[in-house]
């Protein structure tokens, strides 16, 4: 499998079956730490710089908009998500098969997957970068581990964010800026909290 280096303290990869789901689940969590963190760092950068007046990502979901209510969203987030979420499960048991005539109004040969359970192709890959098989094998084990860096990182902006209420840039700034005495260590907050205090 991309990404595997042998380190399984914990032997979850003893049940083949359930380690196809794991790395799965693996990949979607990955993806889905890249994207947040990204934005998280993006638009942090962007308020500390002066150029953007973003709401903190802690208090994002508490902003309201124009066009829809909150409720609304939420229920078509909900529907949306829900149904991404089953065709990728029945492409992860059944790999192709939400490629197969009649899967998916029509737009089967749009949105037809690379074959691989987890990599869709088509109009997800307008780069074609799974075209190359060897390419394609380079690019999962490089997706999977920026996947778990991504989501360290975003561990790190969690702990971080909760400890001293202040983003990841005002906190680097504030590291650079007095290294010795501006750590975790010294941090009379954050001890506290991860001991549970």
């Amino acid at each position: 499998m991309p990404g595997d280096f042998g380190f399984d303290p914990l032997y979850l990869g003893a049940d083949k079956e359930q380690l196809e789901w794991y790395r799965n689940a693996e990949l979607i969590h990955g993806r889905f730490a890249m994207l947040g963190t990204a934005g998280i760092l993006f638009t942090d950068g962007l308020n500390q710089s002066g150029v953007g007046n973003f709401p903190s990502w802690t208090d994002v979901q508490a902003q309201t908009f124009d066009f829809a209510d909150t409720t609304t969203l939420f229920l078509v987030q909900m529907i949306l998500f829900s149904f991404a979420e089953h065709k990728r499960l029945y492409d992860l048991k059944n790999p192709g098969s939400q490629g197969a005539p009649g899967s998916f109004m029509g737009l089967e040969a749009s949105l037809s997957g690379s074959g691989v359970a987890g990599y869709p192709g088509k109009v997800f890959d307008p780069l074609n970068l799974a075209k190359n098989p060897a390419e394609f094998e380079e690019l999962k084990v490089k997706e999977i581990k920026n996947g778990r860096l991504a989501m360290m990182a975003f561990l790190g902006i969690c702990a971080q964010t909760y400890s001293t209420g202040a983003g990841p840039h005002a906190n680097l700034v504030a590291h650079v800026a007095d290294p010795w005495h501006t750590t975790v260590a010294t941090n009379t907050v954050a001890i506290p909290h991860i001991l549970g205090f």
